[in-house]
């Protein structure tokens, strides 16, 4: 009953999908009881979503993009349910980094071993906690946890061909993880929020610099619209101009995106309440329109090895502060993969692979209200 409520439907469609769910294994009857006259069972989920890569190679690929895709599901729904909470931009630890990159074989492994080390650390640190609570210790912090790694579309068709001098990636700027920049932190949260920005930021990825024109035409926008909102995210040191050429007279720009959005712990706990808020809204967005992109890939379900991973619990303070210090120190691990993958691609003897890599630890909203 209480389910049917929260979703909105009807309760015999409630009760057909939880009868699926716990043939599947996903859900347990934790309890049965009687109201008014009729039996009543509770069911439970351990709070964990993931098929390992075992079981996916015994899939059918077909399956396989079926798991996919609902598991992208689940994450959504999750982290919509996190964004509307009162709690979003409470917290300046919380992590919400989208990597849009591209990396060779050897990368994509070593990144699809890192996300699973990476669930193995957040499920015994969610079962310390869990251990914690139930002695009585602290009150319960509703945890979202959510890791993907995809392999991301190829858009080389219509990318712009430049020659080797003007195809590099995004020059060194300020703002990266560890350098404290209230200024930059404040320019972020005024535009990331904007929904256009997080589509064009989507676009953009992984990493090769394009013009103003493909992005218009990617996203099917006016172009003049689409270059105002590119030349915000320049001023707030999001993107950056890669190169000009002169084309009869006019100069066109070439905007990069180094593929990595996020704010560091120490900025985010610079700028009000408000402004994190934004930062998460905008993050959220920008993350579901890359993860929605790799979805739509014909190659997803092919690799055994991609990643899509929820834990929804709770956890105390502790487990809180272990689980952020958990995901920052995956991130870093993350970018020195990818870096030294980037180094192996230019030498040119592999083709690259479009990475999305996502991670989320937010704090979930509290439903301990209903019966």
């Amino acid at each position: 009953g209480a389910l049917s409520a929260r979703v909105e439907e009807p309760i015999r469609e409630v009760r057909r999908q939880l009868k699926s769910l716990v043939s599947s294994g996903l859900v347990g009857v934790v309890g049965e009881g009687s109201r008014s006259g009729e039996a009543a069972r509770y069911s439970a989920i351990e709070g964990m979503s993931r098929i390992d890569a075992e079981e996916l190679a015994l899939l059918s690929e077909r399956d396989r993009r079926r798991s996919a895709l609902g598991g992208l599901r689940l994450i959504f729904e999750e982290a919509t349910k996190a964004a509307g909470s009162s709690e979003l931009g409470k917290r300046a630890d919380n992590v919400l980094v989208n990597f849009s990159r591209r990396v060779d074989e050897r990368g994509w492994r070593e990144l699809s071993e890192l996300h699973q080390k990476m669930l193995d650390q957040v499920t015994r640190t969610v079962a310390e906690s869990r251990e914690r609570l139930e002695s009585g210790g602290g009150e319960a912090v509703g945890i979202i946890s959510d890791q993907i790694l995809l392999e991301a579309p190829q858009n080389a068709a219509d990318e712009p061909r430049m020659s080797p001098s003007r195809a590099g990636g995004m020059p060194p700027r300020q703002g990266r993880l560890g350098d404290v920049d209230v200024e930059r932190a404040r320019r972020v949260a005024a535009v990331i929020a904007h929904p256009l920005r997080a589509r064009l930021l989507a676009v953009m990825g992984p990493g090769v610099p394009m013009g103003a024109d493909v992005i218009a035409k990617r996203l099917d926008e006016p172009l003049h619209r689409v270059r105002r909102h590119l030349n915000a995210l320049v001023a707030a040191d999001i993107i950056a101009v890669a190169s000009e050429e002169n084309r009869r007279g006019a100069i066109k720009r070439y905007f990069a995106f180094d593929g990595r959005t996020m704010l560091a712990t120490e900025e985010n706990a610079l700028i009000s309440e408000r402004d994190r808020r934004r930062v998460s809204i905008g993050m959220i967005r920008l993350i579901f329109e890359a993860a929605t992109r790799a979805a739509s890939n014909p190659q997803l379900g092919e690799r055994v090895d991609h990643f899509i991973a929820n834990v929804s619990n709770r956890v105390d303070e502790r487990g809180w502060r272990e689980l952020s210090e958990l995901h920052h120190e995956m991130l870093e691990q993350m970018t020195r993969v990818i870096a030294a993958s980037q180094e192996r691609l230019e030498s040119g003897e592999e083709e690259p692979i479009g990475i999305v890599s996502t991670q989320i630890l937010l704090e979930a909203p509290q439903n301990a209200v209903d019966p």
